[in-house]
């Protein structure tokens, strides 16, 4: 087989046409818009992919948060009351209870807890979860209205945010032996814990209702005895 090449009148080699040039510089410009199209595309999806995990990572650290603090959830009795009345009181937006925190928030110990549901100032469509945390006022009548503590944001850019209870009316403790329970938007029951706190978190990724149950290994669900002036496991 032998190797043809074509050559001008002169004997040197032909070389390529303006025409030629043309057409190869076009199809490389073709190619190389093909490849940063592919780049890019690559680029997205790897950039969606992280802040997808990284939203799903954050999502976890709250929910662990949320379940530790609410487990250890403590009943409390307001001492300046005529009546024992336990330190929790739930609203749909807004729950406020003690608990026992670890030493690098607030220095540990018995605090008084607020997780409030706010709307971002920026966008009004937008809430997020607060926390706020204080030294237990052992002498106090009551939470204070305003929330005390520096605020941490444990859940952001969510479309709806809302707490419910579960447990006795107050009403029914006093007319059957065993009250029935259900839920409800919020904590009327001074004398008791709630015996579950769903925590409902409209967010993308969706997330499942989260269900706590307070003080689960010591006295959840208690009651207020007047005459061992504490709380004792309730039915």
């Amino acid at each position: 087989m032998s190797l043809r090449t074509d050559r001008r009148a002169d004997g040197r080699a032909r070389g390529f046409s303006l025409l030629e040039l043309l057409i190869a510089i076009t199809l490389l410009g073709f190619i190389l818009t093909l490849l940063f199209a592919v780049f890019r595309t690559s680029q997205r999806s790897w950039d969606a992919a992280e802040q997808r995990i990284e939203e799903v990572s954050r999502m976890q650290t709250a929910r662990r948060f949320l379940d530790n603090t609410l487990t250890r959830a403590y009943p409390f009795a307001w001492k300046k009351l005529p009546e024992k009345t336990l330190a929790f009181a739930g609203q749909p937006q807004r729950l406020d209870f003690v608990t026992e925190l670890p030493a690098h928030l607030g220095g540990g110990g018995l605090q008084q807890v607020t997780l409030a549901v706010e709307t971002v100032e920026s966008n009004e469509g937008v809430q997020q979860l607060v926390f706020r945390n204080a030294p237990l006022d052992r002498e106090a009548a009551g939470f204070p209205p305003a929330a005390a503590g520096e605020a941490h944001v444990i859940v952001e850019q969510a479309r709806g945010i809302r707490f419910s209870y579960y447990g006795p009316e107050p009403s029914a403790l006093d007319k059957v032996p065993v009250a029935p329970s259900r839920w409800s938007g919020e904590w009327l029951n001074a004398k008791r814990l709630p015996k579950m706190v769903r925590i409902e978190i409209d967010t993308d990724p969706a997330w499942p209702d989260l269900f706590i149950v307070p003080m689960t290994a010591q006295e959840g669900g208690c009651v207020w005895d007047d005459f061992y002036k504490r709380c004792r496991p309730g039915t």
